[in-house]
């Protein structure tokens, strides 16, 4: 994640007065990050959670994984999948120094064999990583609520894959509000890569009648659909699954983003990061 756009002073932790063993990572006004120091397995951001389910259900239960994090902020997601699968191993990639030396130092980051972070582009340092070598990618980085354009490419989906084994699974946040272009864009770009796509989110946003993040699904092999949408159904602020066969319509229109494009593109309204 890059947070080039915001002042070092605008970083900062609060405790959650609901949760005292809870902090939240925040630039300004933008919750980045959401941690419990003492249970590693919550996962405040609704969002957060679809992933926390993909990691549930798409292995056999405890089968460690190895993941690499597009983004990095407290690595919430990177603490999860340890406490979940033991001797699972994860690799993020963060820009901000900043933003790790405050999880480091308030946040209770403690990087590791298990948990490693490294600090630079994301998709530069992707590039380096073996072929075949992960099970699970997670993309979440941002510039304020923006992800990157470079990251959102058929050309980065391809390394994507590339980086993926034969029954790897990339999950991608992006945040998005009506018309949703970015999502009907990247629906676009998955599907011309990956075999298979699921997406999730709340229905309002879906519908565009909201704004909020929407989490994307890709693999080259069959994903826990049903499972993933009965759980999405139960949460506290239940959310919908979208199939390839609806995002086939969803997306009719869009054309998918390729490097030689990229122009940046207009900012979504706020919402929850990591």
């Amino acid at each position: 994640m890059s947070l080039a756009a915001v002042d070092a002073t605008t970083l900062r932790v609060e405790q959650d007065r609901r949760r005292p063993t809870a902090r939240r990572l925040l630039a300004g006004l933008l919750e980045m990050s959401y941690v419990d120091l003492a249970d590693p397995t919550h996962l405040e951001f609704e969002y957060m959670r679809r992933i926390g389910d993909l990691i549930d259900l798409a292995w056999p239960s405890g089968q460690p994984l190895a993941a690499v994090h597009l983004g990095g902020a407290a690595c919430t997601l990177a603490r999860y999948l340890s406490a979940t699968r033991p001797r699972s191993r994860s690799e993020v990639y963060e820009h901000d120094e900043r933003v790790l030396a405050i999880a480091e130092a308030e946040l209770g980051l403690r990087p590791s064999r298990a948990l490693r972070v490294r600090v630079g582009d994301a998709r530069e340092l992707l590039g380096r990583r073996a072929s075949g070598s992960a099970d699970l990618v997670i993309g979440d980085a941002f510039n304020g609520v923006d992800v990157p354009a470079h990251l959102l490419t058929v050309e980065l989906a391809r390394d994507v894959r590339r980086v993926l084994g034969p029954t790897g699974v990339y999950a991608l946040n992006v945040i998005d509000a009506a018309p949703l272009t970015v999502a009907r864009r990247q629906i676009a770009t998955l599907l011309e890569v990956f075999g298979e796509l699921v997406v999730l989110g709340p229905p309002k946003l879906l519908h565009g009648r909201a704004s909020g993040n929407i989490v994307l699904v890709s693999a080259d092999r069959p994903l826990p659909g049903a499972a993933l949408a009965a759980r999405a159904a139960r949460a506290p602020r239940p959310e919908e699954l979208l199939d390839r066969d609806a995002l086939e319509v969803f997306a009719a229109n869009a054309r998918p983003l390729r490097d030689a494009e990229l122009t940046g593109g207009g900012a979504a309204p706020p919402a929850r990061r990591r």
